[in-house]
């Protein structure tokens, strides 16, 4: 279900698993096998610059240090939401 609706198939439709926590590149919406690695896929997204992290002060890398970099895992909470709490009632 999303947003009260049957879930769409352009949305995952039967199924779809989100994992908290995780970068939407790691959340696909249709498969059609599973496949256990040890290490990234081949490819931009993966291997490249695109999911990797560096520091602020970092101005520039080389293909060395892309490479060498894992790629992010995982993303740190960077919100939250602290008002209305659950089962708050509001004013219309």
């Amino acid at each position: 279900e999303m947003n009260g609706e049957p879930l769409p198939r352009d949305h995952g439709y039967p199924l779809r698993v989100l994992v908290p926590g995780h970068v939407g590149v790691r959340q696909v919406k249709w498969l059609t096998e599973v496949k256990l690695a040890e290490e990234d896929a081949p490819g931009m997204w993966n291997r490249g610059l695109a999911y990797k992290v560096f520091g602020p002060s970092v101005t520039s890398v080389t293909e060395e240090e892309i490479a060498a970099t894992p790629t992010m895992q995982e993303m740190p909470v960077q919100s939250m939401i602290a008002e209305p709490r659950p089962n708050a009632k509001l004013d219309a």
